[in-house]
Parts: structure tokens; sequence; C-alpha cells
């Protein structure tokens, strides 16, 4: 059985830990469950560990063995001996260093979830039951019929992950990863831009200082300044790209002043080359380009969304602050009575998405532990558990992390630990912060929002109080989050997951506690609302929540709108 085993690895081109190796064996299905191991991963693992394959063949029985989350005893069980130890790496110092296995085209990296809600997402439920219980195999996953009242329970869920970081991340702290973190970030801009008729021939930066004509950059902003003269009107703006970095002087005349450069966005400049034979700001360093138009990656013009085929909703709840004292639990109860009841557009629901900020976590903001009714991450997520048991099981949930959850606080977010997994059970789709989503065909962005943190201190009279607004300008940048070194940690990875590309169908943000919804260019932007009412960290800023609302588009038409529960 070592050596079947072993061949099915090698011909799959992946190492294994021999502790795994051994897990693996002791299980009435070895190739079995390692083949549904394998299958599960969005892309090829380079190594097998011990904890991943535990993880796997723990996650589908988790939500047979959930214990009552009221009670002492599941308390002790949820915090087994060791908790100190696994509460401290629900938020490493640095995630696990791997060599990047080939990339797959994104087709292949989708998960696909079929069968249904009934099925774990990202897992073979006979296998790991098997190899954990050596129970029988479980019922086959329910077929929808025709003629339900309900007209989601007519239909099976067709939810799959197109791309997040979870399994993915491989940045050390090393220069090399800044290095590539950016580059990587002024490529996925760059190709978009050159599709732009205004950069056409768009040269490097080493050209563009060999030239005495009008010429065409598309660079990463490193710097923005304003000259202390009074009578300079304008900005001046460094950028940079792989090759050497200029000045670039955005007059306010030409309108520059109301776009808002952003450190560290992606833009395009067309101007003429300046060679000063004065002294002066900028103009000691050489050559310098004034600009005459900014160009940014947004979209051109209005665009047709993807449609389902069938008469099915996405609803989007976030933000939900399990164990605050400000938890409006009755709001809760009456958004779930909706879901239930199945009438109006309730009826079509048929995924729930829920963007960050389960729970209300522990040391998040100062003071935070005079505001907590449950002081206990773990109890925290257990309390959840007990909550998302209530909603119907024709629904298709996906739940992701945001800042106040048990994940690392950078951005991008890999999917809840496989600690917390075991309290919420095998029902949810985990995924990262952000993530792409394919649902009934429909692209769909989710991001839970820390980005909002930087946007609305650099754009002017735009604020927090207008999450919409921010929205449109990250699609505007096509990026969520711009700013490196600012109230958002972010992680160095090799890709940029934070860049918007492609464009989505749906844009679904939260973190901010604000509901909105509305069409932008074809794109449905969403804002998802909160279950937390005022705390006295907001009231000490004067931000007002916009609680117990749940924002839903219909999938075949795009029509949207918002539910009131407060």
């Amino acid at each position: 059985m070592r050596k079947k085993v072993l061949s099915l690895l090698v011909s799959r081109g992946v190492l294994i830990e021999p502790e795994a190796l051994k897990l693996a064996i002791g299980t009435p299905d070895p190739d079995r469950l390692v083949e549904s191991f394998l299958d599960s991963r969005g892309q090829k693992p380079l190594l097998v560990t011990a904890d991943d394959l535990r993880c796997f063949m723990e996650s589908a029985v988790a939500c047979q063995e959930t214990p009552p989350v009221s009670t002492e005893g599941a308390a002790a069980s949820a915090r087994a001996p060791g908790q100190e130890k696994k509460q401290a790496t629900l938020d490493p110092a640095g995630p696990e260093v791997r060599e990047p296995p080939p990339k797959p085209p994104e087709a292949a990296a989708a998960r696909r979830v079929a069968g249904g809600p009934g099925l774990p997402a990202n897992a073979d439920a006979k296998v790991a039951r098997e190899a954990v219980e050596g129970s029988p195999e479980p019922p086959k996953p329910r077929r929808a019929g025709m003629g339900d009242r309900i007209a989601a329970k007519n239909y099976d869920a067709d939810i799959a992950v197109i791309s997040e970081i979870t399994d993915e991340s491989r940045c050390t702290g090393q220069a090399s990863d800044f290095k590539n973190y950016f580059e990587d970030r002024l490529r996925s801009i760059r190709r978009i831009l050159r599709q732009r008729p205004e950069m056409g021939g768009a040269v490097e930066v080493e050209k563009a200082l060999r030239v005495d004509r009008d010429v065409r950059l598309i660079c990463i902003v490193s710097d923005v300044a304003r000259p202390q003269d009074k009578h300079s009107r304008g900005a001046w703006v460094t950028m940079e790209d792989e090759t050497g970095s200029l000045k670039v002087w955005l007059p306010d005349d030409g309108g520059f002043a109301e776009k808002y450069v952003l450190k560290d966005e992606v833009i395009g400049i067309v101007g003429k080359v300046v060679r000063p034979k004065n002294q002066g700001y900028g103009r000691d360093r050489g050559p310098y380009i004034v600009a005459e138009r900014l160009v940014r990656p947004e979209l051109a013009g209005p665009r047709t969304p993807r449609r389902s085929p069938n008469p099915l909703s996405i609803a989007f709840i976030s933000d939900i602050h399990v164990g605050s004292k400000q938890f409006l639990g009755d709001d809760w109860k009456r958004m779930m009575g909706w879901l239930k009841k199945g009438e109006g557009e309730a009826s079509r629901v048929k995924y729930v998405v829920v963007p960050g900020d389960l729970v209300d976590g522990i040391g998040v903001y100062p003071n935070q532990e005079e505001e907590l009714d449950v002081d206990d991450i773990y109890l925290q997520y257990e309390a959840l558990a007990k909550m998302l048991e209530e909603m119907p099981d024709h629904i298709s949930l996906t739940l992701m992390p945001g800042n106040h959850d048990a994940s690392r606080l950078s951005e991008p977010q890999p999917a809840l630990p496989c600690e917390v997994r075991k309290i919420l059970g095998t029902r949810p789709l985990y995924v990262g912060n952000p993530c792409y989503l394919a649902i009934e065909g429909v692209r769909v962005l989710a991001y839970h929002g820390r980005g909002f943190d930087d946007y609305a201190g650099n754009l002017g009279p735009i604020g927090y109080q207008q999450p919409l607004m921010i929205m449109q300008e990250m699609l505007r940048r096509r990026h969520m989050s711009p700013i490196y070194g600012g109230k958002n940690q972010i992680a160095p990875e090799r890709r940029d997951y934070l860049v918007i590309n492609p464009i989505p169908d749906i844009f679904v943000t939260g973190h901010v506690h604000g509901a909105g919804i509305q069409e932008h260019n074809g794109i449905v932007i969403v804002n998802a609302s909160t279950w937390q009412s005022q705390t006295s960290f907001q009231r000490m800023h004067n931000f007002h929540p916009d609680p117990g609302k749940v924002p839903w588009v219909r999938l075949d038409s795009f029509m949207y709108g918002v539910e009131n529960f407060h």
C-alpha cells in the first residue's frame, strides 16, 4: 500500500512528509484519500504535510461532531489541551514558505462546488469520513426537484472559486518579495492601460528621458508632493518603472487636482519632456515631464454583465460581529425569519456571501474588552455556528475573514484556519479575502475592505460615509488598496491579489458598516451593512453605522434591492 501511495504522488509530481504518509497509510483507503486530497486543492501543492492532510480529513466530519454551542463542555472541546498554542497560530508571524508550484490556467484553478450545500466545500466527504471514522458512505446530496414554492429549492448550487490567496502564500518578508510584488502590480495594470487608445506607443522611463517630444508613460507612483511656493499651482509626482524614475508636473489648470493621485497606484501619463536650464524643485534632477493628460485603467464605458438562466438571487450579510455587546440579535432573528419564511425576494435567495468580520474578535481596537459580551474568540465562533445552523439548508453559504477574524491581519488574507472551520462545520465554502467567485456563471468579487481606511484619508471630501463612491475609485484605479505602508497592512506576495482584474459583474465589500447598492458602468457595487450598533470607538470618530440591512441581486435580471431588518 505504501508503494501504491508513493507511486500516485510521484505521478502527480508531489512530495509528502513521512508523518503525512504514515497518517494516510493508517486509513482504510490510503490511495483514494490522497487522490481526493490532491483533487480538493485549488492548485497542486509541492508538499503534502501532516497538518494539511489531517485538516482535510477532519473537516468532512466536523458538522456531524458539532457540540452544543452554549455549554461549558463545548467550550472545553473547542479548546483542547494546547489551546494557548492554537490561539497563537491563528495570527502567525509569517506564512509557511514553499516553492511555488506551476500555475495552471484560471479555469483549471477553479474549485468547483457541486451538489448543493449538503456537501463540504473543497473536500471528498466520503473518503475523508471513512478515513477518520471508518463509517459507511454518507447519503448522496439531494438533487433539486421542480415545483417547490420556494424557487431556490428547485436548483442545486453552482459556485466556484476562481482566485484567492489560500494555499498560495509565498512571502517571507525579504527584499525580493517587495520587488516582485510591485513589479507584478505594474505589469498587471500596465497590460490594462496598454489597451487604451491614449496609451498607444507608451515607452519606458529610460527611453522617455532620451527624447525631446511628446511621450506616453505607464508607471507606478512613488511620491506625490506639492511645492511650497504658493504661486506654483500643481503637484510633482515621482513615477518609476523597472528602468528608472522621473518627475512629472501635474498642473492644477489641467484639472489634475481633482483626480487625487495616490501613492503606489499605477497610472498613464501623456505629456512633453522638458529639459530645464535653470535650477528649481524637480529640475536639478534632470529632465521632467509636464503632463497633458492622466489616464487610469478604469472602464471606458458601461458593460453588459453575465447573467444566470435561473431565477435565483444572491444576498450579502457582512460584519456580523458576534461577541460584541452591540450585536443586534433582534435584527438578526428577523433576517433569519425572512429567509426561513421564503416569501418575496427570500424565495429566490440561493446564495449568501459574508465578506468578513464574522465575530468581534479580541483586542482589535482600544478598550474593546469593555464592549465584549463574549471575551473568548473560540466561544464567539461557537455562538456564530449556532446562529448559522438556522439558515435554511437550500442556501449556499460562503464565509471570508475580515480584520476582526482569526486570520492574519495583512491582506490578502487566507481562508479561516482549520481550528475555526472545525467549529463552524463543513457546510460553508471558506474563501480568502479578497476572492473572485463564479456564481451561476456571474463573476463576483468579494472583499472585506480594509483598503477603505487609506482611500478615505486621501480622496478629499470622500470619506467613510460614502463607501460606494470609494468603491468607484477602486474600480477607476483597478486596485482595492494601492497605498503600501498606510493604515492597511499588505503582505508582499509574488502576485498582487488586490488588483481588480478581471472586471467583476458584482463587487461587494463590508468593513465600514455602511449599506448601499448601485450600478456603476454595468457593475453592481454593494456595501453590505453590519449587525452591530455604534461602538464607543465609532462614536469617538463620529461614525454612524447603517445596520441590519441585506442587499440582494437577482442573478438572471440584475435587479437589486435592500431588505431592512433594523
